[in-house]
């Protein structure tokens, strides 16, 4: 889908769109993904994503991925030059010589070698714009609560609180998302710790400077001077701060070279084509699950969780245990090496058990309808010689049933159904029938009769160890059998259809 303004995006937005691509300006609200009924991903071609609801996508389902790499230079340099033109009054400067004046005393300028630069937010942009404003000589302090004290030094950054940060600063530059945490971080209170005559520099989001506080600041003489590239309210309609003689303002240029405009489309079709081809999610802001589905090493545990949870949601199911409230489902993961995978795994089992309940349900808004259905799941993670993944079926905190399956190299399988050891694991794939019997060897004449006459085409009969105090047993087969008429001899049967990890994806093409 080629990038479009917003009215022709929200005319567009039919149920035949899958994915739409956006710039800064088009917003993806609640009432175009009304209209988008079949859409799976949005493409935020740029680093920022807040004209993108993500939380609403998240709801139903819609990746969210934006291009982080794509402006990065762009906007590190942009803020860079605004840094250099604050110190020299260049563009005042400029504009007196254009009409007509010499005004060399008025315009001197300071500068930027033994200064201190504050950075809050230590990201791609803000290290950039470390290392190149270090090459003036200036020292560069920051500020970013999930960047290490380590990793900022390895840019000759040191690490401060946003206090020590704030007090210390001869200029600020911002570089974060706009978040409720961010929003007018930069306001009177902050700029009263500043040193006075501080310089302030925005290149990030409009929002995180209060405008109202910096202009009062700037005419108190407290803040010596502000460049501005985003603004509140876009495009700009009070042109007070643009009009103010201590303030450079451009219009939202941060990402706007020939250079960045390319990346930012490269980059954008890269990762839909990757996506499509379910290859990679790279730049994903919202679905963390998905980033898993795809590693060699957790790919077969996440299809594992998947049909794990199919398995216990049909069995809910059949066995009337009634609302999901008075469930608990506990998950054990053992000995896999996959401590960190904890959270994927049980987001794609809940997918997995929500299946027949939402049929939108997928790796993405797993979270929002396991919240909504009131399903009760835990996950721990212990260290084993075994490597296994168990679950626990509690009802109204009685355990009633338990599965538990493994990984054979890139396969899952089911290895335990209950209280049974299957004595060869089936692989959870295509159509599986479990079945509980009394153990008499007559009601496996039964069960040919009953598959003979039905004409199902049966690929493989597993059944349980003569020693477990249960009899379960699995029916693999090409399509799926019909238990409703098997009465006699078994006291339980589910018939499930398993999925590939792709079913749980956001987009199904990924197959």
């Amino acid at each position: 889908m080629s990038l479009k303004s917003y009215r022709q995006v929200r005319l567009s937005a039919t149920t035949t769109t899958d994915i739409i691509v956006v710039r800064s300006a088009t917003k993806i609200t609640p009432e175009l993904l009304d209209k988008a009924h079949k859409l799976k991903l949005v493409v935020r071609a740029g680093t920022g994503y807040d004209n993108v609801d993500v939380e609403e996508c998240s709801k139903r389902g819609v990746l969210v991925m934006n291009t982080p790499m794509a402006n990065t230079i762009s906007a590190a340099e942009h803020t860079c030059g605004l840094i250099m033109a604050l110190s020299r009054n260049i563009p005042q400067a400029a504009k007196s010589m254009a009409e007509g004046r010499w005004e060399r005393k008025k315009y001197i300028g300071s500068e930027l070698h033994g200064k201190t630069l504050g950075i809050l937010g230590l990201g791609r942009i803000g290290r950039e714009v470390a290392v190149r404003m270090q090459a003036f000589g200036m020292k560069t302090v920051g500020y970013d609560p999930v960047v290490s004290e380590a990793d900022a030094l390895q840019c000759k950054i040191t690490k401060m609180s946003r206090e020590e940060v704030f007090y210390q600063s001869d200029y600020l530059t911002v570089h974060t998302p706009l978040i409720p945490q961010t929003k007018h971080m930069i306001n009177e209170t902050t700029l009263n710790i500043c040193r006075k005559g501080v310089k302030v520099v925005n290149c990030a989001r409009g929002g995180i400077v209060d405008e109202l506080s910096l202009l009062a600041a700037l005419d108190s003489g407290q803040c010596g001077g502000a460049a501005l590239d985003v603004f509140e309210e876009e495009p700009l309609t009070n042109f007070a701060l643009a009009q103010h003689e201590k303030i450079i303002c451009t219009p939202h240029l941060g990402a706007s070279t020939n250079e960045a405009q390319d990346r930012c489309g490269i980059d954008a079709a890269n990762q839909i084509v990757d996506f499509v081809q379910g290859i990679s999610f790279t730049g994903a802001v919202n679905g963390f699950s998905v980033m898993n589905a795809l590693n060699l090493n957790t790919k077969p545990w996440i299809c594992l969780a998947l049909n794990l949870g199919i398995i216990i949601g049909r069995y809910m199911e059949i066995s009337n245990v009634g609302s999901f409230q008075d469930v608990k489902l506990k998950l054990n993961l053992k000995g896999c090496g996959l401590a960190k995978s904890k959270k994927s795994i049980m987001d794609v089992f809940c997918a997995g058990v929500l299946n027949n309940k939402y049929k939108t349900v997928n790796l993405v808004n797993s979270p929002s309808f396991t919240e909504e259905s009131k399903l009760k799941v835990e996950i721990e993670y212990e260290e084993s010689t075994s490597q296994e993944l168990e679950v626990n079926v509690h009802l109204r905190d009685k355990p009633v049933w338990k599965l538990c399956g493994t990984c054979q190299g890139q396969h899952p399988v089911l290895t335990r159904i209950g209280k049974s050891v299957l004595i060869s694991p089936p692989a959870l794939k295509s159509f599986l029938t479990l079945f509980q019997f009394n153990g008499d060897s007559k009601t496996f004449i039964k069960l040919a009769q009953n598959l003979n006459e039905s004409a199902f085409q049966i690929s493989s009969i597993f059944m349980p160890h003569p020693n477990g105090t249960e009899n379960w047993g699995v029916i693999a087969s090409c399509e799926e059998i019909d238990v409703s008429n098997w009465k006699n001899g078994f006291q339980m049967c589910l018939s499930v259809t398993m999925k590939l990890i792709s079913d749980a994806l956001p987009l199904q093409m990924c197959q």
